[in-house]
């Protein structure tokens, strides 16, 4: 009923029985934390941790009073400890992610994100993979993996426009394929006979690095009528 008065009461009223009761400090640091007792809060989680230091839920919470205090540092060495523990936990990773991208360690970063972001597409979970990826990218971080998975989410949003634009941005970085412009003009224009490919007429001015790179990025244009 949301009533976190009376919920603080009843754990403090087990507390003077049972002073050492995980469940009882685990669940009276989370409702100082909702009320905003954060240095309770913060002694509270510390007691139950200290029978349990693998408690994922009462180090989940104290993430969140570290976050609360601005104590980055501990925040950060908390998110690595659940994820020492459970390396699934998706809000781990997601909290230590945006810690380090907030700090500069962009490499760090994306070593500790991709796996979310990987389960996430997996799953069909564009917005989660997106909320993830635009982190980086709103810091200019251009690295050729999350540009490529940016695509494929957009691709699941069903948004083509952000899809092609991500891809074109991908292929100049990479140097490996056509800008988008330049192959919708192309793909308008028959070329004449004499222009034709002969086998061993011609060869290429430059070899094709990708293959595939060129396969997917030509299905995309296949699906948007491009």
């Amino acid at each position: 009923k949301g009533r976190m008065d009376d919920v603080i009461i009843l754990y403090e009223k087990l507390l003077s029985a049972k002073p050492t009761c995980r469940e009882a400090l685990r669940g009276i640091g989370e409702a100082y934390l909702e009320t905003g007792k954060i240095k309770k809060a913060l002694d509270s989680l510390q007691a139950a941790l200290k029978s349990d230091p693998n408690d994922t839920t009462a180090l989940s919470l104290l993430s969140r009073v570290y976050l609360e205090l601005n104590d980055e540092q501990n925040a950060k060495l908390t998110y690595k400890n659940i994820l020492r523990i459970d390396p699934s936990s998706d809000d781990a990773r997601k909290g230590l992610t945006k810690l380090l991208i907030k700090e500069g360690n962009f490499g760090e970063g994306m070593e500790t994100a991709l796996p979310f972001v990987d389960k996430a597409l997996e799953g069909k979970n564009s917005d989660a993979a997106l909320g993830i990826l635009l982190e980086f990218y709103r810091n200019d971080v251009r690295d050729p993996r999350l540009l490529d998975k940016m695509a494929n989410a957009y691709r699941l949003k069903g948004e083509r426009e952000k899809e092609i634009a991500i891809r074109e941005e991908l292929s100049q970085l990479t140097g490996e394929a056509p800008k988008v412009e330049e192959t919708t003009e192309e793909a308008q224009k028959e070329p004449p006979m004499e222009e034709h490919f002969v086998p061993g007429e011609k060869e290429t001015e430059e070899p094709v690095k990708d293959v595939y790179k060129y396969l997917t990025e030509a299905e995309v244009y296949v699906k948007y009528g491009l």
